[in-house]
This record gives C-alpha cells, sequence and structure tokens, in this order.
C-alpha cells in the first residue's frame, strides 16, 4: 500500500511539469478511495497527459484524476456486488461468503451465461474488469463467427 508521501512522489516522477495538488486535494481523494486506486489514477492521469502533449487545463486535471478513482471505484463495487449476490443466491444467505468450486460447478451448470462469467474471473483474476470482460466475450465472439 502507497503512503501519502509515496503517492505524491509518484506525482511527481509521472507528470513532474504538472503542478502537484495540495495535501487537502490528496487528502479528500484518501478519504474517498484507498491509496491504490489514487495511484492507479495518477499513472492514467500520466498517460492522458502525454497524450495531450501536456496541454491541460489545472482544473481538469483533478477532474480527469477523479473520474478515473470513481470508475475504478465503481467497477470494484459492481465486481463485488456480482460475487456476493451469485454466493448468495445459491445458498440464500445474505452474508458473504467465498464460493467453492463445487458451489461454482453447480452454478456454471445452471447458468450458462453464468458459468461466463465465472470462467472469465477465474481466467483473467478477480482484479478484471467489466471493461475486460467485453472484450473478451466481443473476441470469443469474432473468434466463433469466423469458425
Amino acid at each position: 500500500m502507497q503512503s501519502f508521501s509515496e503517492l505524491k512522489q509518484q506525482w511527481e516522477r509521472l507528470i513532474p511539469t504538472e503542478p502537484m495538488p495540495g495535501d487537502e486535494q490528496f487528502n479528500i481523494w484518501l478519504s474517498l478511495y484507498d491509496a491504490k486506486m489514487v495511484a492507479s489514477a495518477i499513472t492514467q492521469l500520466a498517460i492522458k497527459h502525454k497524450k495531450l502533449n501536456g496541454v491541460m487545463e489545472r482544473d481538469y486535471v483533478i477532474r480527469f484524476a477523479s473520474a478515473v478513482m470513481s470508475r475504478l471505484y465503481r467497477e470494484q463495487r459492481s465486481k463485488l456486488s456480482i460475487r456476493r449476490t451469485t454466493v448468495n443466491q445459491e445458498t440464500n444467505s445474505s452474508e458473504h461468503l467465498s464460493p467453492d468450486e463445487e458451489t461454482l460447478t453447480r452454478l456454471i451448470e445452471s447458468d450458462p451465461e453464468h458459468a461466463r462469467a465465472v470462467a472469465f474471473i477465474a481466467q483473467y483474476g478477480e482484479d478484471a474488469t467489466f471493461g475486460d470482460m467485453a472484450k473478451a466475450v466481443k473476441e470469443e465472439q469474432q473468434k466463433n463467427a469466423g469458425q
């Protein structure tokens, strides 16, 4: 996990030409999101900054980084929600449980669409996003259309 100072160092290293936000802005981000999301947003901001040849308005820099964090947070919440819903439907439980292999096997056999989601998570890991899943589905469709 990155500390406050490490995040500021990351900013300085990746976007040295862009004025660093004040401590108050970093505190706001860290109160809303975990440090990993903030670090990822800084990296994505650096990529955007480079694509725009370093021409970004100060206000846009903060809004862009905040929007990335918000998107990452929503994706994380959606993934957790899908996992909880899946397990809860199978176990008729309202508490969060980790699915075991037998439970997942029964779900896959009973619901082909769910099987695709489970297979995707198994293949790409729990950190994969819905965007990654959509891309994989599209590639699978193109592959199947070519056969």
